[in-house]
């Protein structure tokens, strides 16, 4: 068999097969918590967003989900609608790369405008409910598309969740112990979230904290460490 009918009968057969030579390659699903508690009085968390989500969402998403953190998390009225950055087959029917590219480049602007919307709400609770808001992104990442493999997550605030189940605003969790018999708490009274993926999960803004109560974040980093673990979590980073 000639060289070049070989090659046409093996492409042939990818294509059929689903595979794709010059198909964009398939990103994760995503999701953004924005904390606008008194973290977000701080001018700096602005930049946070404004220098890092796009370009976040640019290499690792194709779907974003959203989340506020308030005083009460779950069912605030402080919310965005997730972002879909794959064009459907209605919006782009001829798949089109360079359509799809458009709808792309339009709908990742929207990420930052929706954070930072998130940012200046306020439902008039009062409080910092991290681990709330972390349930509810996790749901919401649930509901999304299901053919996307992988999830990335990043979280604008300082953790310091400081109303029930989890006060870390007091008590002592420098102890290896006292953290796992926190996490047993947490889960026994299902307030820990459920994370699907093992996502990767970024935190910006802690850097505040370390600022203020320098000899009380260690023990706070440590504690969201192993509830995050507990909750399903990959790698947790702090840049």
């Amino acid at each position: 068999m000639p060289r070049w009918i070989h090659i046409v009968a093996v492409s042939l057969a990818l294509q059929a097969a689903g595979c794709c030579f010059d198909c964009p390659q398939t990103l994760a699903k995503c999701g953004t918590a924005v904390d606008t508690t008194s973290f977000a009085t701080h001018e700096e968390t602005k930049r946070f967003i404004d220098e890092s989500l796009v370009p976040f969402a640019t290499q690792s998403c194709d779907w974003m989900g959203f989340a506020a953190i308030t005083g009460r998390s779950q069912g605030t009225s402080c919310q965005r609608p997730p972002v879909a950055l794959v064009p459907t087959k209605l919006e782009n029917p001829n798949s089109s790369p360079r359509r799809a590219e458009q709808i792309r480049r339009l709908r990742l602007g929207q990420l930052n405008a929706s954070a930072q919307w998130l940012r200046a709400c306020h439902d008039g609770s009062t409080g910092s409910d991290i681990l709330g808001s972390l349930r509810a992104l996790a749901d919401t990442m649930q509901a999304g598309p299901q053919r996307l493999a992988g999830s990335h997550i990043v979280i604008y605030s300082d953790l310091m969740n400081n109303v029930d189940p989890l006060r870390l605003d007091k008590g002592d969790y420098s102890k290896a112990d006292v953290r796992a018999a926190k996490v047993r708490d947490l889960r026994a009274a299902n307030q820990l979230p459920v994370f699907r993926d093992k996502p990767t999960i970024t935190v910006r803004g802690f850097n505040l904290l370390v600022g203020r109560d320098p000899s009380r974040a260690p023990q706070i980093k440590l504690m969201w460490l192993d509830v995050l673990a507990a909750s399903g979590a990959g790698e947790v980073s702090f840049p």
